[in-house]
């Protein structure tokens, strides 16, 4: 796992890309139907966070309730979720999937400082970098 990999480095955080869960996976397969958060692949993260004593942020898409949602999620170095952020801008693609889009963008407080995130195409839209700010 490149997780573990990582950690032999003592990092402060280990940044994974969106949907790194579903990469590779046709979009069409039951995985991009998403998995609970807290669920079996945070919680994988969560014991090696806790092993290597960092902050994992991962992308994956979320199942809750009967919506999905494009999510990132902030894993503390105790291996407990700390976040969830949800991709306030979706693209065409992600809606005619049935994404849910995220209406705000949280911040987090870390050791390391406050964390916050955005997701892909929510770059592009000064609005989501405000929302941190603020």
């Amino acid at each position: 796992m490149h997780l573990e990999k990582a950690g032999e480095y003592r990092p402060d955080f280990v940044c994974f890309t969106e949907v790194a869960r579903e990469l590779g996976v046709p979009r069409n397969h039951q995985t991009w139907k998403g998995e609970p958060v807290p669920g079996p692949t945070t919680e994988a993260l969560g014991t090696v966070a806790r092993k290597h004593q960092t902050h994992v942020i991962f992308g994956m898409q979320e199942l809750a309730g009967n919506r999905t949602f494009n999510a990132a999620v902030l894993i503390g170095r105790d291996g407990e979720v700390i976040g969830i952020y949800h991709k306030v801008q979706l693209t065409i693609g992600e809606m005619e999937m049935g994404t849910i889009s995220g209406i705000k963008a949280p911040t987090w407080e870390t050791d390391c400082g406050r964390v916050g995130m955005c997701i892909c195409f929510d770059l592009k839209f000064p609005e989501i970098a405000m929302m941190l700010a603020r």
